[in-house]
């Protein structure tokens, strides 16, 4: 029976009434399978425009139901991961460690019914895994899920255009064993088996060969090459004696397509000895480096995907980032960005000993893929694709701006950027009460928004994003910040660390003497006074980390009631903390140690 996994009660006509999502108020009965869902047309119609225009068409009703019915060629699991990230059930949260066949879910039910939140959620865990980014890649050794869903993923970058993950998600197909290879994969027992195309699997079978080939040179050239065999020192040769006995033994460690795979201690490869890999140090970082060449180099063969959104077939000059690459037009970029005249003044090589290579130049840029296609959004559409329009923006979004403008030296860029940022990190304290707290959707972003301000001299930013800092969780604080997989950490300079530190103990202080300015008069005999008194003393007792911390902005009347206090106290109270606040917000500046910096603040 398809999709009844999560339990259902049988009901009429061989059908199934979902015990999970079942709502009797409900009105409008989904049918998958033999699966029912009852549900609710307003949540799914904001959810999703597919949903809300197929709500608008004539329903066939039931005499049992009396409620419309809309049949859908979906799996019923498959909706019902839908369904938990919009109703959770208050089980179980799956999205916080989810499984493929969810992840899966999330992304055809996203894609098929244009539900962007959902679409994306699952995208960017898979992005994460399949980067397009050589060191990133390289960090995440895989196999990822389980074994095989690399097929699925192939299917879904194909499907959504998210073709950037082809080239790692292909390599992960080849690396897989000859069976599963062939046979394909199954993500559950009610989905159907994947297999690649014919044409993808025999890509996959010639990679197959050469990522072997080129794994036996890395392991013979990066342990036992030039440079290495020439040394007498007695633990190397004893190394070297090992690592021939050892391939002689397990060829099949030597002749595998695994070419990205570390050398792991416990790889037949490795000779323990005191100092390392190999007896003399010299050896040993010298075949490492070695070994990091020859896979950098085959990481730099991996065949680049054309961008769906940025290819031209009639452009000159094609942009590689990562294993992304885009056909764009040289006179254009010149024309806005001296860097790229500068560059492009130079012969560029053709494609040669890449798979997919185009006849002409191209230029290899060491950017996220996505911070140029924002890039080119501003260059080639005056803006009106940026993703800028509108009342919602990431960190991601803005700093694209910023980043690839202040490197290819393209001011307007740069100063759209900040403005929006600016905006989001006010120098007024009556603007600021406008802002939400976080400013922007990623509440760690104020790490990389201080770096920000220093790359650009936007120095007017540094108070309020150093004091959104200081408020972070201290692992936060200390790890950093990554707006997107294929982008590189943001962390606090050591000085900038310090800097918060150093205010957390600050701000916790003042804090805390906003909160005792806060209680009304002690001759005020109202109860209710009294009892916001007695309140701001429990406060203190029980919720010491809310009492004591740096938030010193944040207001205090929506942690503690104030309903039943007189008009006087209340006004008296909210009056004194505004005060209290705006005069900190002078001084933060000096709190966060960037005084001498800052011309603008008020």
């Amino acid at each position: 029976m398809q999709g009844t996994c999560c339990g259902s009660i049988l009901v009429g006509n061989d059908f199934v009434q979902d015990e999970e999502f079942w709502f009797e108020d409900g009105n409008i009965i989904l049918i998958a399978g033999r699966t029912k869902f009852k549900m609710y047309q307003g949540i799914l119609a904001k959810c999703s425009p597919v949903f809300k225009a197929m709500f608008t068409l004539p329903q066939p009703e039931t005499d049992d139901s009396a409620c419309p019915e809309v049949e859908l060629y979906d799996l019923a699991e498959d909706l019902r991961e839908f369904f938990r990230l919009i109703i959770p059930n208050g089980i179980e949260d799956g999205s916080k460690d989810p499984s493929y066949a969810a992840i899966s879910a999330w992304v055809l039910i996203g894609h098929k019914y244009r539900i962007d939140f959902l679409l994306n959620k699952g995208l960017k865990i898979l992005r994460s895994c399949y980067s397009t980014s050589y060191y990133v890649f390289i960090g995440n050794h895989g196999p990822f899920f389980d074994p095989g869903s690399c097929i699925n993923v192939v299917h879904l970058a194909r499907l959504t255009g998210h073709t950037g993950m082809l080239p790692t998600a292909l390599y992960h197909c080849a690396i897989l064993p000859p069976s599963l290879l062939v046979g394909g994969f199954q993500a559950r027992p009610d989905r159907p088996v994947e297999q690649l195309s014919e044409r993808d699997l025999a890509l996959c079978i010639s990679a197959r060969d050469l990522f072997s080939r080129t794994n036996a040179k890395r392991v013979f050239k990066a342990l036992i090459g030039k440079g290495i065999k020439s040394c007498g020192h007695a633990e190397c040769v004893a190394a070297r004696k090992k690592i021939g006995k050892r391939a002689e033994e397990h060829p099949d460690l030597v002749y595998a397509p695994t070419v990205f795979m570390p050398f792991d201690p416990p790889s037949p490869f490795t000779y323990e000895s005191p100092t390392g890999l190999l007896g003399n140090g010299v050896c040993h970082e010298y075949a490492w480096e070695r070994d990091e060449d020859i896979t950098e180099d085959m990481w730099k063969r991996l065949p680049a995907v054309q961008d769906k959104e940025f290819w031209f077939e009639d452009g000159n000059i094609v942009l590689i980032a990562g294993k992304t690459k885009f056909k764009m037009y040289k006179g254009l970029l010149a024309q806005r960005s001296p860097v790229f005249a500068n560059m492009f003044s130079f012969p560029q090589p053709a494609a040669t000993n890449v798979i997919g290579g185009d006849e002409c130049p191209r230029v290899e840029l060491y950017d996220s893929p996505e911070d140029l296609r924002q890039l080119f959004r501003a260059l080639m559409f005056n803006g009106q694709k940026m993703g800028l329009i509108g009342d919602t923006f990431t960190y991601a979004d803005i700093s694209a701006l910023i980043l690839t403008g202040h490197k290819y030296e393209i001011d307007f860029l740069v100063k759209i950027g900040i403005e929006k940022l600016r905006y989001y990190y006010p120098t007024n304290f009556y603007f600021s009460l406008k802002i939400q707290d976080p400013p922007l959707p990623e509440a760690c972003s104020c790490i990389a928004v201080v770096n920000i301000a220093r790359l650009t001299g936007n120095s007017s930013m540094l108070p309020y994003a150093l004091y959104l800092c200081a408020k972070l969780p201290a692992d936060d604080l200390v790890r950093g910040f990554s707006a997107r997989p294929d982008r590189p950490l943001d962390q606090l300079s050591p000085t900038d660390l310090a800097r918060c530190i150093t205010a957390r103990t600050k701000l916790s202080m003042e804090n805390m003497k906003r909160l005792l300015a806060l209680v009304p008069r002690s001759s005020c005999k109202e109860i209710g006074c009294q009892g916001f008194r007695d309140h701001v003393r429990r406060q203190m007792d029980e919720e010491p980390e809310s009492a004591f911390s740096p938030a010193v902005f944040d207001h205090w009347l929506e942690f503690i009631p104030d309903d039943n206090m007189c008009e006087e106290c209340a006004d008296e109270v909210d009056s004194g903390d505004k005060y209290y606040r705006a005069q900190l917000w002078g001084r933060l500046p000096e709190l966060v140690g960037v005084r001498e910096e800052i011309s603008e603040w008020y």
